[in-house]
């Protein structure tokens, strides 16, 4: 299935939800890779707090955005943000992320100190 266009904040929640009905149940997404669409990412999408995986990448568009807050997201296993248009810094919120495997946030604009990520005991992949 292709899609296109601007990831909008109702759009995105719903297509999620729907994803999640279909395939998973509980709300545990395998794999979610938008390639030619459109940022920002929606504030919104912190709202989907079961979420074990979350990968985006190569987004469209000009401008960039600050780092979205995935922090309600604590099921984290992989996440990969790359090439998002994100600029300001990691946040903090990442080392309590305690089952993270996998994280990607290259072809950014990030900046600053990284986290602390030696709590980070499932860590593989960076």
């Amino acid at each position: 299935m292709d899609i296109l266009g601007q990831i909008g904040c109702f759009c995105i929640v719903t297509f999620l939800c729907f994803i999640c009905s279909l395939n998973l149940s509980y709300n545990i997404i395998r794999e979610i890779q938008g390639s030619g669409l459109e940022g920002p990412i929606p504030e919104s999408i912190s709202l989907l707090t079961n979420l074990s995986q979350l990968a985006i990448s190569d987004l469209n568009g000009e401008g960039s955005q600050l780092f979205p807050n995935l922090s309600s997201m604590a099921s984290m296993k992989k996440l990969v943000l790359r090439g998002c248009n994100l600029r300001g810094f990691i946040p903090g919120y990442i080392k309590l992320m305690s089952k993270l495997q996998h994280l990607d946030l290259s072809f950014n604009d990030l900046g600053g100190d990284i986290p602390d990520l030696s709590g980070l005991r499932n860590l593989e992949k960076m």
